[in-house]
């Protein structure tokens, strides 16, 4: 039986607004590299890992001709105003159908994952 691919998929799209820094905190740097750096080279390493994806956000896209360079993924998963449990903490409820499904964006990046794509960005939408 083939064994299935088994993906690394960093999540560093974060604006690090609670960090209070003007950098992402996958940007700073430690030791010479920065955060992000630290991270791909401990996911490159492991064995178990076929594929590297980097979940970030369309400001930071520049990104992903420098890590494509290195055969690794980025694509920009961009979804609009969206109804997450963090969202309704911090802004209240807002007006029934105004915000984007959760599901509506875990399929798309669901299927971004399962693709070939890289370098894109994908727009996420209620219609």
């Amino acid at each position: 039986m083939e064994r299935l691919k088994t993906y690394g998929i960093i999540l560093a799209s974060g604006y690090g607004s609670r960090y209070g820094n003007d950098k992402p905190k996958q940007f700073i740097k430690i030791a010479g590299k920065t955060i992000l750096e630290h991270t791909l080279e401990i996911f490159e390493k492991a064995d178990a890992i076929d594929n590297i994806i980097v979940v970030i956000t369309p400001e930071y896209r520049t990104l992903a001709e420098e890590l494509a360079a290195d055969g690794i993924r980025v694509n920009v998963i961009n979804p609009e105003r969206c109804a997450t449990p963090m969202r309704f903490k911090a802004f209240g409820k807002e007006p029934d159908g105004s915000l984007l499904e959760p599901e509506k964006v875990a399929e798309a990046s669901l299927k971004t994952f399962l693709s070939d794509l890289t370098g894109q960005v994908i727009d996420v939408k209620r219609n």
